[in-house]
């Protein structure tokens, strides 16, 4: 693989050589060598393309969750009440598994 240093440097301490393997692995052949003509470069382009796929992916998740958030909080103010967060038989009584001993307090806090 060609690889041109003053490119592929800053990627390395950037991204990692770890992380950046999963974008060649794929590129190498059968006897894990690297095609003629193969450069960092193609395996820049992957890594960035993968990047802003995932951002777009994020980006379309966060709207969804945003919209079915106040979905949710619309629908239960009008059928229950506005404060229906407040409403204890609305949740499931779950114990905590992160501290099983801890109780956690319900009503309004004191000011």
């Amino acid at each position: 693989m060609a690889i041109n240093r003053s490119t592929a440097l800053p990627y390395m301490h950037m991204v990692g050589g770890y992380r950046l393997k999963g974008y060649w692995f794929h590129l190498r052949d059968s006897n894990g060598a690297f095609p003629a003509g193969t450069t960092f470069d193609d395996v820049i382009a992957r890594y960035e393309f993968d990047r802003a796929l995932r951002l777009i992916t994020w980006q379309s998740l966060d709207q969804i969750e945003v919209a079915v958030h106040a979905r949710i909080a619309s629908y239960l103010s009008e059928a229950v009440n506005p404060h229906w967060f407040m409403e204890d038989c609305l949740f499931a009584q779950t114990p905590n598994p992160v501290y099983p001993n801890v109780k956690k307090k319900r009503g309004r806090p004191r000011a």
